[in-house]
């Protein structure tokens, strides 16, 4: 759906997603091996001019280490989106709580030639990078093709109370 103001591209690019799911694989790393797989396979067949993986975590590991091995080369951005980057001890959100995933986020982040921050707290949690690598370009929404509702959803998720609010 076109909306006024809105950029028109005159190339249409492809998304390419990539990564498979094998169950009960995840502590043997063929979940790993299979999407840099994917991913290379992908990129012999039609050379991307870029990878942009959503996430600093799983998708991001997958382009560092096929790139550490020589398999990709070309500009890479990090999207981080949320639980990938942000740290909300009391809550216990966030995977970087974690010392080895946030070891593993912060240098996928680090590699990347780029990163885009979504919003003002992902810019807030790349502080350890250097300012002139990170792009602010915050999520656009149509918000009338949104109808809000109360569901108790995300305090369920994150184990708060009904009354609790999210904003």
């Amino acid at each position: 759906k076109y909306y006024p103001g809105e950029i028109q591209f005159t190339h249409q690019y492809a998304l390419r997603q990539y990564g498979n799911r094998i169950p009960f694989s995840g502590r043997s790393g063929l979940d790993t091996m299979a999407g840099i797989a994917t991913l290379v396979r992908a990129n012999l067949g039609d050379p991307f001019d870029l990878v942009n993986s959503h996430g600093a975590s799983h998708a991001a590991s997958r382009v560092y280490l096929a790139e550490k091995y020589g398999l990709l080369k070309m500009p890479w951005i990090v999207t981080p989106h949320g639980e990938d980057i942000q740290m909300v001890p009391d809550v216990n959100y966030g995977i970087r709580l974690n010392p080895k995933w946030d070891r593993i986020v912060q240098r996928n982040i680090q590699a990347a030639d780029h990163v885009t921050a979504i919003s003002t707290s992902i810019l807030k949690q790349l502080e350890f990078m250097p300012p002139e690598k990170i792009s602010s370009i915050p999520n656009g929404i149509h918000l009338d093709e949104f109808v809000s509702r109360d569901s108790g959803f995300l305090q369920k998720y994150l184990s708060l109370k009904a009354e609790d609010k999210i904003v």
